[in-house]
């Protein structure tokens, strides 16, 4: 694939106009209690831990999820993590989370995680990547808002897939599935009214698909009480409606929101299990595993 250089000054300024267009007032998911609130300042990561169930090859598998939400210093030219932290004019923060499963898959298992960034001001997307392996091969995919569209480059061992980087449309309105999680936690749920989005739907597979915006509709089925193995919690069901059938999702009334909860139209289910405060990047020891037991 040939890339024509740009100036990294350029890059730069092109880069923060871009970031600075996605904070515009009255956007779903606009800045909010939820992601300024200090708990996401303490230095450590929310860690939820689910059982799992979901369809692979006709058969259901059960396996671990995890959700991690997080904030980092986040560099607009390069869009990555800032070994320097904050830099004035230089990075911005984000609530990244990191949605992690490993389905197994008889004599091979599928490893998957997605990696969503919001921008903790304006609560829009600034980044995805997705990565997929099995003893197949390996799936990479990176989808970037660039202004009015998604950059999505997609590297994949299919064939008729390969390397590529499409331009989708995306409006300041529309929204990104694998970010919902996280993103619905940051909207009033208690007076949302039912609404209509684009959203690109979810990237994590083995194969590059899913390349149209698709019209969903979320809605906020009310509040009920959800028994989980972590325990019993009163939540929001929110439901979402889209081409292959409806999501529910179960999300606490209390702060900080959690998804305690989640059904897929593909007959998946996430249960959570356990979820815990911890600066788990600290603890790489053997043993420290039993800290997520």
């Amino acid at each position: 694939m040939i890339q024509a250089k740009v100036p990294a000054g350029c890059l730069a300024a092109c880069a923060a106009t871009l970031l600075g267009s996605l904070a515009t007032p009255g956007a779903p998911g606009a800045a909010s209690s939820f992601s300024k609130d200090a708990l996401w300042d303490d230095g450590k990561a929310e860690l939820n831990l689910y059982d799992a169930e979901a369809p692979l090859y006709g058969e259901k598998r059960r396996f671990e999820a995890r959700m991690i939400v997080v904030k980092e210093d986040f560099k607009k030219d390069l869009r990555v993590k800032s070994d320097d932290g904050p830099v004035p004019g230089r990075t911005l923060e984000v609530l990244k989370l990191n949605h992690l499963r490993v389905i197994p898959g008889g004599s091979y298992d599928h490893h998957e995680m997605v990696s969503a960034y919001l921008d903790r001001e304006a609560f829009r997307p600034v980044k995805l990547t997705m990565s997929h392996f099995e003893s197949c091969g390996i799936t990479f995919v990176e989808v970037l808002p660039e202004g009015d569209h998604l950059a999505h480059t997609s590297h994949s061992y299919w064939d008729k897939e390969g390397d590529r980087t499409l331009q989708l449309p995306f409006g300041v309105g529309d929204l990104l599935y694998d970010a919902l999680p996280l993103q619905i936690r940051g909207m009033d749920l208690a007076t949302m009214q039912t609404r209509s989005y684009k959203v690109l739907p979810s990237q994590m597979s083995g194969k590059v698909r899913n390349l149209t915006l698709a019209s969903m509709t979320l809605r906020v089925a009310g509040k009920e009480k959800v028994q989980v193995p972590a325990g019993e919690f009163e939540v929001f069901q929110v439901e979402l409606s889209r081409p292959e059938g409806k999501d529910r999702y179960y999300f606490e009334v209390m702060f900080p929101h959690r998804l305690v909860k989640m059904e897929t139209a593909e007959g998946g289910i996430y249960r959570l299990r356990k979820s815990l405060r911890l600066d788990y990047w600290n603890f790489q020891a053997n043993g420290d595993e039993q800290r997520l037991k």
